[in-house]
């Protein structure tokens, strides 16, 4: 089990934006959004997990491969459990073709993982927290959105000239 440091830090809703691009610039990250749904024995969190300190998927003896990297890694999980997996269970197969070419299961153990509250946000983290929360707070997106600036009338005009 790595050791992990934590820290709390004041958060305003509007950047949660920021904080999932920043996510996205890790190897992977999860999002999971609680919608402030409050069932009768406890609210779901909003938790984000980003970074990967180590990492198993599987495509045959999945649940075996899973269970020794629980028992190895003693820590913090999160991923899938794909829809293929049935066929490991039980004798099944499918006429419809996989479109989609997903392991069996995949999980990793969470580099950062961030738990958001109304007005603060908590971080658990096997760098230093600080660092986390400032790399958040002066994170820019290196990428930036396609945005056609053209107006279509002009744009359709534009492609017959050159055509």
């Amino acid at each position: 089990m790595p050791n992990r440091n934590k820290s709390e830090y004041p958060f305003v809703p509007a950047h949660l934006p920021r904080l999932l691009a920043w996510a996205m610039s890790k190897d992977c990250f999860a999002f999971m959004n609680g919608n402030r749904h409050r069932p009768l024995y406890g609210a779901f969190p909003t938790m984000v997990f980003a970074g990967s300190i180590a990492d198993i998927r599987g495509t045959e003896r999945s649940f075996e491969k899973l269970q020794h990297f629980i028992q190895l890694h003693q820590d913090w999980l999160y991923g899938y459990l794909s829809y293929e997996l049935k066929n490991e269970i039980e004798e099944l197969s499918s006429s419809n073709p996989a479109s989609i070419a997903y392991e069996h299961l995949h999980f990793m153990v969470p580099e950062t993982i961030i738990l958001i509250g109304d007005d603060k946000i908590n971080i658990t983290t096997v760098l230093e927290p600080d660092e986390v929360f400032d790399e958040i707070k002066n994170y820019r997106s290196v990428t930036k959105p396609k945005v056609n600036r053209l107006s279509k009338p002009f744009s359709l005009t534009s492609k017959k000239k050159i055509f």
